[in-house]
C-alpha cells in the first residue's frame, strides 16, 4: 500500500513496532513519517506527522486503543478504518 500511495503522491504516516522497521521504511520508500509506537513520545510524533501530512483517513489493523490515539492525532472529521484486530 505504501508504494501505491507514494506513486499517487498521497502522504503516508506509517506506525511500526521496531526501530529497524522505521529505518527500513525511510530508506526503502523514502517515508518521512515512520513512527515507532513504542517510543515514549509516540503520540507527540503522531500528532506532528498527522498535522504535517494533513491526514484525515487511517487504515488500522491492530485495534485495541490504537484507533483512538490515531483519531485523536488527526482531529475532528477524521476517519479510521479498522480492518483487523491483532490486539485481540
Amino acid at each position: 500500500m505504501i508504494k501505491a500511495f507514494k506513486e499517487k503522491s498521497i502522504p503516508v504516516v506509517a506506525i511500526v513496532r521496531k526501530n529497524e522497521h522505521v529505518e527500513e521504511l525511510k530508506s526503502t520508500y523514502g517515508l518521512e513519517h515512520a513512527i515507532n509506537m513504542t517510543d515514549e513520545d509516540f503520540e507527540d510524533q503522531l500528532r506532528v506527522a498527522a498535522k504535517e501530512t494533513k491526514a484525515t483517513v487511517a487504515l488500522e489493523c491492530i485495534a485495541g486503543d490504537m484507533p483512538g490515539k490515531i483519531l485523536g492525532a488527526m482531529g475532528k472529521g477524521a476517519i479510521c478504518i479498522v480492518y483487523g484486530a491483532l490486539s485481540e
